[in-house]
């Protein structure tokens, strides 16, 4: 019967003679009380507990020794190690990054040299497990040699009947990516609770990563090593450490290893497999859970054979690694109308030097349905040669068929990619991070891709989708997904070989890693879309959240437009109170799961993007309060519109944007009727002193001619049009609102469209009227606004920034000062709208939350770097 040792070793401080300075760790004690309650309570492991003045240098290593001397094969050792970790000079130069990780005992370090010694010496058989709650822990156990890249299960075509398969059969047998040179004979998982450059996190309640594991030990447990590293992932996620996994000894035997359930002593014996096999027969198993099936299937046959005469070949292939470290053809990513991408999109952009932002601020792409737009990756460091992006729609049309979406997007792009000689490329779960399961998602795809498949492919040539996911929980259900998917019918016709490449380690030395998800600006999207039917009127919503606990919420508010018309009355006006405002037009417009949702810490210090039509656009979004959070101050709001019909690109010069200085075209007043526009222009003129690389050109009054302004707008000389004047608008053609020229005539958005070198952004000031007995109606002033941003949006101007109320001077100037300098200094649109913002709120104003803009709010407007004002 196999015997379970567990050493557990314990340092809260080591002795300052020891050579480290290091604080005292709350978490250790409580650390080694639960680690020795669960494995010998839990698991019925022998345990040895050496702590604080007990763990010295000797009294560790001795104790190792004694296990290696001890246990034989199928005996279990679990090392389990809670205190500081550290690096030191590399001495033996095995080391890539030129130091040696090391454990701090009381009063000596021991370095993982020498524990590799130690590893080594242990039989063939023996099975250990290190976990190590220290900062720098990812390689403590000896350089990873071997980084556990898994292997390639090999299952042609999936058809249930299973063989158990090795070389003597003559069938397919697993392959490891790697070679193991370690000399390292028995059979040993590590798992650590960070990465050799991090530091573990420390609580009162014990380390994070021990919290995490025994988290992840409550029932039901994990089935097996992989699945408890997919949860200890899971559980650290909001920790900046990243637990890692490594793998030593010979390959069968690690094999078998990690398909064991975690702490479990006593082995599966090859009968008791074989009586499984037997028993789960012809179709790969219907009894018991999938997690055991596997298990089962990894541990006893190396390969499934599934056997059918195919017309057509395809092989999935499961990446847990990030996609751009995938080498494929060509990689295939899903956009949606007026949402800007994060994650893996995020990701290639990075190493595309920002070319797919640029192309989707510039509204290059077409993103109805099932659209595809080919870019050539050039030499971008991107190892593919072509990236593919196909439409997804806009959120509410994918969320009332999402399915239908996904299966009519993975078909199209499976014909695109046959027609054009492209037999592999790579992909993420396209639409998956909008509440579907990752099954749903998963079946959807494989099913399109079949589609495509069967009417597009003319010959038995092999075509191979590589869908990659490097959240380890979410793999592990994306694996789950395929084995269940191939127990149906869909694959009678396919020849399908399904190979696994679970998450692997991150990469160590000089090479450059995937930029992380958690790298860029986090977003949350708030489509809205007004509806009209049997003289009830109503908002229909889609929320869609980021980060790791992603989430798309629909929703519809009906509300009664004179309630809206009342609530808008209050703008701007003498006892307008923002706060309570904002809190009114959260009830209004938006379900209570939805400013539950936005006050809560789901979308905590994330930007928000409304992305509405033309009546929706009419609400001041920027007051929204939900909670105690008001959003436009907190992490920022912006707009997109759903334009419909024809639009130009955004265009501007890209070679203005490393020009170190912002030059201003003001345009002021001229129609000649206007004081606060006179007004708005010293407080422009001025930035000239006040912020240093600021130009202002001018042109005031009967100057201001529709010729004239046609003229500047095209001559390419300017970033901004900061424009304090007249809107004019059309209601029938919106594209035919503009500005209105000294000769009475419109400068309009459609004007525009042919007009190559269009400043970057337009800056509208709803100016009060000096010659208007009545002053507009909030309403009206709303409509004026927002129908001259849809215009110049129209035209192809990028970013547009308006107001809904006229400005007191002092707000303006404050705003303008901030805001130019901010993007002058080189930050985005989003950030100096911020700042903007706070320092009117600063002031005591409300007019805080007059601001709008539209556009993308990570866009730079000047690149040049940080200059400062």
């Amino acid at each position: 019967m196999a015997r379970g040792y567990a050493l557990i070793v314990g340092v809260s401080q080591p002795l300052p003679s020891s050579g480290w300075k290091a604080k005292p760790l709350q978490g250790v004690a409580h650390d080694c009380r639960n680690m020795e309650k669960f494995l010998e309570e839990s698991c019925h492991f022998q345990v040895d507990v050496l702590q604080d003045g007990q763990a010295t240098h000797n009294a560790v290593l001795s104790k190792i020794a004694a296990a290696k001397d001890s246990l034989k094969p199928d005996d279990f050792f679990v090392f389990v190690y809670s205190g500081h970790g550290g690096s030191q000079a590399d001495t033996s130069g095995d080391e890539s990054d030129r130091r040696d990780e090391v454990l701090l005992t009381y009063d000596k370090p021991i370095v993982d040299d020498q524990l590799a010694e130690l590893w080594r010496r242990f039989e063939r058989g023996v099975r250990i497990l290190t976990l190590m709650d220290a900062c720098h822990s990812g390689t403590m156990v000896r350089k990873a040699t071997s980084r556990g890249e898994v292997t390639e299960i090999v299952r042609s075509p999936v058809r249930p009947f299973m063989l158990g398969l090795d070389k003597a059969d003559g069938g397919d047998v697993p392959r490891s990516g790697t070679r193991d040179d370690s000399g390292i004979r028995a059979s040993l998982i590590h798992l650590s609770a960070c990465t050799d450059a991090q530091k573990a996190a420390d609580t009162p309640q014990g380390g994070a990563f021990t919290l995490a594991l025994l988290q992840a030990m409550r029932r039901p447990a994990p089935a097996n090593y992989d699945r408890l590293y997919a949860a200890i992932r899971s559980n650290l996620a909001n920790r900046p450490q990243t637990s890692e996994m490594h793998f030593f000894g010979p390959f069968a035997d690690v094999s078998q290893f990690r398909n064991e359930a975690p702490f479990k002593i006593d082995r599966v014996s090859k009968e008791q497999i074989e009586s499984a096999q037997q028993a789960i027969g012809n179709t790969l198993g219907f009894l018991g859970s999938r997690e055991s099936r596997v298990a089962e299937v990894k541990a006893s046959a190396h390969g499934v054979l599934l056997s059918r005469p195919p017309k057509h070949r395809l092989d999935l292939v499961l990446e847990g690694n990030s996609i751009t470290e995938v080498q494929a053809k060509a990689y295939v990513i899903g956009l949606f109308e007026g949402v800007t991408p994060g994650g893996a999109t995020s990701a290639i952009d990075e190493l595309m030097g920002g070319t797919i932002r640029d192309f989707i601020a510039r509204r290059i792409f077409s993103l109805k349905v099932g659209e595809v737009f080919l870019l050539p990756t050039g030499s971008a460091p991107v190892p593919t040669d072509l990236v593919l992006f196909v439409g997804l729609g806009s959120l509410d049309q994918f969320l009332a068929a999402p399915q239908d979406c996904q299966r009519l997007v993975a078909s199209n792009v499976i014909r695109t990619l046959i027609k054009m000689g492209i037999d592999e490329f790579a992909t993420v779960l396209v639409g998956g991070g909008t509440g579907q399961t990752v099954r749903e998602t998963l079946d959807t795809l494989v099913q399109g891709f079949i589609d495509g498949l069967r009417d597009a492919d003319m010959g038995d040539r092999a075509r191979r989708v590589i869908l990659c996911e490097n959240d380890p929980q979410r793999y592990a259900d994306m694996v789950e997904a395929v084995y269940a998917l191939g127990r149906g019918s869909s694959f009678d016709d396919i020849s399908t070989t399904i190979y696994e490449r679970p998450p692997r380690l991150p990469r160590h030395g000089g090479e450059r890693a995937a930029p992380s998800v958690a790298d860029y600006r986090s977003r949350t999207f708030l489509q809205i879309t007004h509806h009209r039917q049997d003289d009830t009127d109503r908002f229909d919503a889609v929320l869609l959240t980021s980060g790791g606990k992603a989430t798309a919420l629909t929703k519809s508010r009906g509300f009664d437009t004179d309630d809206r018309d009342a609530l808008l009355r209050q703008l701007g006006t003498t006892k307008f109170d923002v706060q309570r405002f904002g809190r009114e037009l959260a009830e209004l417009a938006l379900d209570p799961e939805f400013v539950e949702t936005l006050g809560g810490p789901l979308t905590e210090g994330q930007h928000l993007v409304v992305v509405h039509d033309a009546e929706s656009s009419k609400l001041p979004w920027e007051t929204l309060r939900c909670g105690d959070r008001t959003l436009a101050l907190d992490g920022g709001i912006s707009r997109k519109y759903l334009l419909t019909g024809n639009y130009s690109i955004a265009k501007w010069l890209e070679k203005r944007r490393f020009d170190e200085t912002l030059d201003i075209l003001l345009v002021v007043n001229p129609t000649e009727d206007l004081d606060g526009a006179e007004r708005e222009g010293e407080i422009v003129r001025k930035l000239v002193q006040e912020v240093p690389s600021v130009k202002v050109t001018e042109v005031r009054g009967k100057a201001a001619t529709r010729e004239r302004l046609l003229s500047e707008f095209r001559s390419g000389n300017y970033d901004v049009i900061h424009y304090a004047g007249h809107a004019s608008f059309d209601p029938v053609s919106p594209g035919r609102s503009g500005i209105l020229c000294a000769d009475r005539r419109v400068l309009s958005g459609e004007d525009l469209t042919t007009v190559a070198d269009l400043p970057v952004l337009v800056f509208f000031n709803a100016c009060e009227s000096g010659r208007v007995r009545r002053a507009p109606k909030p309403i009206d002033r709303l409509q004026e606004s927002v129908s001259f941003a849809e215009a110049f949006l129209r035209g192809g101007i990028a970013n547009f920034i308006g107001t809904y109320w006229p400005v007191g001077d002092e707000s303006a100037e404050a705003f303008a000062k901030t805001f130019y300098g901010q993007i002058v200094a080189g930050h985005p649109v989003g950030d100096a709208l911020i700042a903007g913002r706070r320092v009117v709120k600063e002031i005591g104003s409300y007019d805080w939350a007059d601001y709008i803009h539209y556009g993308d709010p990570d866009f730079c407007i000047k690149e040049a770097g940080n200059r400062g004002f």
